[in-house]
C-alpha cells in the first residue's frame, strides 16, 4: 500500500490522524524504504496505529518479565482493581483475549492480548444498563426541558451566590416533558 492508500484507508474506517503523525508511522514501518507497505509492514502499522503507551505501562508494572503476564501476574493486576481475583478467572481472560496461540496454550498473556482485554466491553465505563431509553422521546427536543448548566451548582445568582451540590441533586429530577396541548 502507498502512503495516499494507506490515508484512503483511514479515512474509510474514520481514523483521523495528522498528515504529519500519518507519514511518520507510515515511514516508521516502511521498513523495505521503498514507499510502499507490504503485508507484515501493514501488520506493523496497524498494531503502532493501536498502540496504547499507558496500557503498555501497565502491561510492565505487573508482568515479572516484561514479555508476558503469567496467570499470577494477570490475578495480581486484577485483585488490584478489584474485580475478580481468582485462578480461574484470569485463565478465562487468556483464552478469551489471548490471540497468540502459543501464549494462550502456555497460560500467558501477551501485551496485544492485554490490550485487547482492556479495550473491550468487558472494561467499558458506561454503564449498558443506561442503553436502554426508559423515558418517552418522541416529542421533538424542542418540547423537552432540560435544567442544566454550567452553573448548576449556584444557590443564588452568578457572581455572589453560594454554591452546593446539593443543586444538582435537586435538578437532577427537574428532566421534564413541555407538552403543547
Amino acid at each position: 500500500m502507498s502512503y495516499e492508500e494507506v490515508q484512503t484507508l483511514l479515512q474509510m474506517i474514520n481514523i483521523d490522524l495528522s498528515d504529519q503523525y500519518a507519514r511518520s508511522l507510515f515511514q516508521k514501518c516502511d521498513k523495505s524504504a521503498d514507499g510502499r507497505l507490504d503485508h507484515k509492514e501493514i501488520e506493523v502499522f496497524c498494531k503502532e496505529l493501536l498502540r496504547r503507551p499507558e496500557l503498555d505501562a501497565v502491561f510492565i508494572r505487573y508482568s515479572a518479565n516484561g514479555c508476558v503476564l503469567s496467570t499470577v501476574d494477570l490475578r495480581d493486576f486484577l485483585r488490584d482493581q478489584g474485580e475478580d481475583a481468582s485462578i480461574t478467572h484470569a485463565q478465562s481472560l487468556i483464552l478469551t483475549y489471548e490471540l497468540n496461540e502459543w501464549a494462550q496454550r502456555n497460560q500467558f498473556m501477551t501485551p496485544n492480548g492485554f490490550t485487547m482485554y482492556m479495550l473491550s466491553k468487558e472494561n467499558c465505563v458506561f454503564n449498558p444498563e443506561h442503553l436502554r431509553v426508559y423515558q418517552d422521546m418522541k416529542h421533538p427536543l424542542s418540547h423537552y426541558f432540560i435544567s442544566s448548566s454550567h452553573n448548576t451548582y449556584l444557590t443564588k445568582d452568578q457572581l455572589t451566590g453560594a454554591s452546593s451540590t446539593e443543586t444538582y441533586i435537586r435538578k437532577q429530577d427537574t428532566v421534564s416533558v413541555r407538552t403543547q396541548e
